[in-house]
């Protein structure tokens, strides 16, 4: 089953989205100066250690800190204080992005990941998906892979058995070249900093979705470079499925993906149905709550609970994934009282699950009838991404970001642009959003080729405005 990844680049940021059978599954958002960091390689000094939490704390220069866990360098068992020291050089690698008061998480344990080979240079030994169970194939793409991977530990993705051996061979020499880029960094590295890369907004949602089984279409003609030097790369046999859109209207209206991310932006969904969700999030968990509503009809033989139910499990394994939420998850089903209608809805839950590339964990019932769920965090949210604390309300609430305004703020206008006379576009804009206007006039007069006309307006919350 092929899936469509839609990339809309625009000034402020890239968005993608992913669809499968013209469904939306997945989402992601990258600004410049806020990219992901998840990957990116670092060269580090440990500035101090925790011995009671078994922690390690690592400058990264710049003023940017992370931690290392025991578990993510090669201990053997041993605390972290016995295998590290204070004032520790050392190469890292991004596990995780900060989240709230949270630093990044780093790793010694590194991962390049490709189409389909995953590369761990300091690892051992190979690793087949279990769907490749023909020993003429594990030899034939171990052979492949190890022209270029002679070292290290590598696992085989299940694409690799439809691949062919110069694409196996080709991403392995493209792997391999990676590490050896990092290795020279490391050697010629003497005090804390980043990896210098040439990651970009569009490049880092396309890397964030490459696979094997993948259309992408992109909205600009510079989107399309980006993504066709980076696929010249890592995979030569995808450039054609690399499709530029050329439709007069937005890629994103055009498949309805707007409206998917107001959905998943929301605190409450409706199904159709006439059940409602809802999402809580607070520091320590999402909760999720199920609440019947108008749904009076069961479907078939089910009753109206677990048919509710059913559909809601569904919708919110998608919403799980859509927003990018982790950590703890609660959820608040319709109590049923059905035989084996828990079982019923927990195999609906773990099915969807199971395609869901960040690892997600289903532990079941607790004794007051609420499904536990974990999902491992490694990047923002969607509510990170979009929204911010709201001032006005003790940090209880959102209010969209300036930076999401200013992103929303400029669609429109070169969506509406050429409704537009020559004339200069007068924007009045709430206090935060003016600064942002004016700090980048010069940069959006030249992208819509149209001079602005910009007021700050007290009587405008923040990031509001009003065109004239």
């Amino acid at each position: 089953m092929r899936n469509t990844l839609l990339i809309e680049e625009g000034l402020f940021e890239s968005r993608a989205a992913l669809l499968r059978e013209d469904v939306v599954i997945d989402l992601r958002i990258e600004r410049a100066g806020d990219i992901s960091t998840v990957g990116d390689f670092y060269f580090g000094r440990i500035s101090k250690i925790l011995h009671d939490l078994d922690v390690a704390f690592v400058d990264l220069g710049g003023q940017k800190h992370g931690f290392l866990q025991a578990r993510d360098i090669e201990n053997k068992g041993k605390p972290i204080a016995q295998v590290t020291h204070e004032g520790q050089k050392l190469l890292v690698q991004v596990s995780k992005d900060e989240l709230w008061e949270k630093n990044v998480q780093l790793t010694c344990r590194f991962t390049f990941k490709g189409v389909n080979l995953i590369y761990q240079p300091l690892g051992n030994g190979i690793t087949f998906s279990r769907k490749i169970r023909e020993d003429t194939d594990k030899e034939r793409i171990r052979a492949a892979a190890q022209k270029h991977l002679k070292t290290g530990g590598l696992t085989i993705r299940t694409s690799a058995k439809l691949a062919s051996d110069e694409q196996v061979s080709n991403e392995a020499a493209f792997l391999s070249d990676q590490w050896s880029e990092i290795q020279q960094f490391q050697s010629k590295a003497s005090k804390p900093g980043k990896f210098p890369t040439e990651k970009t907004p569009t490049s880092a949602v396309l890397t964030g979705f490459l696979s094997d089984n993948l259309n992408v279409v992109v909205n600009s003609a510079n989107a399309f470079r980006i993504c066709e030097t980076y696929l010249e790369q890592a995979a030569p046999n995808m450039k054609s499925n690399l499709t530029l859109w050329n439709k007069p209207t937005s890629l994103f209206e055009e498949y309805g993906i707007e409206e998917e991310i107001e959905r998943a932006s929301q605190r409450r969904v409706d199904l159709d149905s006439g059940v409602s969700l809802s999402f809580d999030q607070t520091e320590a968990l999402l909760i999720v709550d199920v609440n019947s509503s108008s749904a009076i009809k069961a479907k078939g033989i089910n009753s109206v609970a677990l048919s509710s139910n059913l559909e809601a499990a569904s919708e919110i394994a998608r919403q799980i994934r859509l927003r990018n939420s982790s950590g703890i998850i609660i959820i608040d089903f319709i109590q049923m009282n059905g035989a084996g209608d828990v079982q019923k809805v927990s195999d609906c839950l773990k099915k969807i699950f199971k395609s869901d590339p960040i690892q997600t964990r289903l532990i079941g019932m607790t004794e007051l009838g609420l499904m536990q769920v974990t999902r491992k965090r490694t990047r923002k949210s969607l509510q990170n991404i979009l929204t911010a604390s709201c001032a006005h309300c003790a940090g209880t609430g959102r209010q969209d970001a300036t930076m999401t305004s200013l992103s929303d703020l400029v669609r429109t206008l070169q969506q509406d642009i050429a409704s537009r006379d020559g004339k200069a576009i007068r924007i009045d804009a709430g206090r935060a959003l003016s600064q942002h206007l004016l700090q980048h006039k010069v940069l959006i007069e030249n992208y819509l080729s149209r001079p602005l006309a910009i007021t700050e307006n007290a009587d405008l919350p923040n990031n509001s405005y009003q065109l004239g």
